[in-house]
């Protein structure tokens, strides 16, 4: 019996043995196969890396809270917004294959309409999407409105139709002028910049619907009745 029983524990244990050789060599082969697996997968998800750029010499990435949403739509399908992306550079997984159109929309302004992608199954893909027009450049002018004096006691803010707050607030120098501002230029009529005076934390005037044209320095002059 004894005997009879070694040999039965002998034959289970090879058993055991072979079932974990053949587990280990199917992972193996599991992993060595990946990459292919997604020709013969058409439901596995891929992913795919956005990166926004300005179109310079450098073509440098957007900066970090400069850009406001970003819009990835596949071709007959659904929408998916991911808003305040981290700088210029947002990573999404687990999207189904196809073609999809990526949009930007920088200081809350429509940046980037028609960039294209490609998601494979099980694989990640990478899109560098470029914003063709050039940054547009404002300088805010603190007058009194009265005697047409430069205002050096104030500061000034830009915001965008949306409410978010965008630069500022600067003091003026003592010519009542404000640093140059980079900004997306206006491309939507929903679009536009609102100019804010502040004196302390009190807002002694608010203009909106400011256009700004891509590449063009633009001198707001603002005007406060004190």
């Amino acid at each position: 019996m004894a005997n009879r029983s070694g040999n039965v524990v002998a034959k289970s244990g090879k058993v055991i043995g072979v079932g974990m050789l053949a587990s280990f060599i199917a992972g193996l082969a599991l992993e060595a196969t990946k990459p292919f697996l997604g020709n013969w997968l058409p439901w596995a998800p891929g992913s795919l890396t956005v990166l926004v750029k300005h179109q310079t010499p450098q073509t440098p990435l957007v900066a970090a809270g400069e850009m406001t949403l970003l819009r990835l739509k596949r071709d007959n399908g659904t929408s998916m917004d991911v808003k305040s992306p981290q700088g210029g550079i947002c990573t999404l997984c687990r999207l189904r294959s196809g073609s999809y159109t990526i949009m930007a929309w920088v200081n809350d302004m429509l940046a980037i309409s028609d960039c294209r992608a490609e998601v494979t199954p099980g694989a990640l893909a990478e899109a560098s999407c470029f914003i063709a027009q050039p940054q547009a450049k404002l300088q805010i002018e603190v007058r009194n409105k009265r005697s047409g004096a430069p205002m050096t006691d104030v500061s000034v803010q830009i915001k965008s139709h949306a409410g978010h707050l965008w630069r500022g607030p600067d003091h003026v120098d003592k010519d009542g002028r404000s640093p140059w501002n980079y900004l997306q230029a206006t491309s939507l009529e929903s679009e536009s910049y609102v100019i804010e005076v502040l004196k302390g934390d009190k807002v002694l005037v608010s203009e909106d619907g400011i256009k700004l044209k891509p590449g063009v320095q633009t001198t707001k002059v603002v005007s406060v009745g004190i």
